[in-house]
């Protein structure tokens, strides 16, 4: 169930959730591919801040190689928060300082929202 109160939307779950010690959160994974002159990121899970520290260590590969052709697969990314977007703003910066473009694909509506939103979708190709 949903509730809507000033345009704060809080998900209420039941409480054995909540206590269930299989609870992953740290669900981000990030893939990466190296071919040739194209590097593949493939993000699953949600980018979320308790996932971004890590993420930004995982993606360390990503701005080494920025001067090539950098794909994010974001077909299973399900979440980006502002600490998600710092970190694709970073690796952008990097692959435009080495002479690299990023293109991303497969992003969900809800994300190419936000990044419509926060101004981001012109800083990037989008497939």
């Amino acid at each position: 169930m949903y509730i809507c109160r000033q345009l704060l939307f809080i998900k209420i779950i039941p409480v054995e959730t909540v206590m269930d010690s299989t609870t992953n959160h740290d669900n981000m994974e990030l893939i990466i591919k190296n071919e040739g002159d194209t590097i593949t990121g493939v993000l699953s899970g949600r980018l979320d801040t308790a996932a971004s520290t890590q993420f930004a260590t995982d993606m360390q590969p990503l701005v080494d190689n920025a001067g090539k052709h950098i794909v994010l697969d974001c077909n299973k990314l399900e979440f980006i928060s502002s600490s998600g977007l710092r970190l694709f703003l970073t690796l952008r910066k990097a692959a435009t300082a080495k002479g690299g473009d990023i293109t991303i694909t497969g992003m969900n509506a809800d994300i190419r929202q936000v990044f419509t939103i926060t101004g981001f979708f012109p800083l990037f190709k989008f497939v």
